[in-house]
């Protein structure tokens, strides 16, 4: 008779694959990345949306909003996991692959 020998172990991966595959190379456009920000912004319940670009001679692209933000709960439940499926079943919001966040490597490093 064999034995069955339980084994578990984590798959680890390397964040390079997050930059390249879900932001820089998947997001072909900087204003793509950009209109991701907003997205976000609006599912986060904002009613005030500002892109200042008064600074992009220095690199600097600021977004600023006033959107409800996240929990402690919400950012381990829903931003630390990738491609998360929260808001997929929620017609009014504008995001639902999990991946948008990812566009800003499209920007920065």
């Amino acid at each position: 008779m064999n034995e069955v020998i339980e084994h578990t172990t984590d798959i680890k991966l390397d964040p390079r694959l997050l930059y390249e595959a879900l932001g820089n190379k998947i997001i072909e456009l900087d204003s793509i990345a950009i209109a991701e920000q907003i997205k976000n912004a609006s599912d986060a319940g904002a009613e005030n949306i500002i892109v200042d670009f008064s600074n992009f001679k220095n690199d600097v692209v600021e977004i600023r909003d006033n959107g409800s933000g996240m929990t402690l709960d919400e950012i381990k439940e829903n931003w630390l996991l990738v491609a998360t499926s929260n808001k997929s079943n929620d017609l009014t919001q504008l995001g639902g692959k999990g991946i948008g966040r990812f566009s800003l490597f499209r920007l920065a490093k």
